[in-house]
């Protein structure tokens, strides 16, 4: 199994590091990529509100909307929980 080398800080100043697996690294990464394309949307769907005539059907899109980025925040913030809180393991090799 390969593991990936993160920095951790041990406070003042301090590094120490740790091994992460790829698939929670890869978690991550493709977590925080649905997250910026859903907040993306939420931009696009409210400068589409702001500036439409009739605001009161787009007002639900970029509620949805907002609510479809909430939720990738959501499973973002779970999988940096998951990184943060992942053990040192002892005897890897990094990549």
């Amino acid at each position: 199994m390969m593991w990936r080398s993160v920095p951790q800080s041990g406070g003042l100043g301090s590094a120490q590091r740790r091994e992460v697996s790829p698939r929670l690294v890869d978690d991550f990464l493709e977590s925080y990529v649905s997250w910026r394309e859903e907040a993306a949307a939420v931009r696009g769907a409210y400068a589409d509100w702001r500036a439409a005539p009739e605001q009161d059907e787009l007002f639900v899109v970029y509620g949805e909307a907002l609510d479809r980025e909430e939720h990738a925040a959501g499973l973002l913030r779970e999988s940096a929980e998951r990184i943060a809180t992942t053990e040192e393991v002892s005897g890897r090799t990094s990549c």
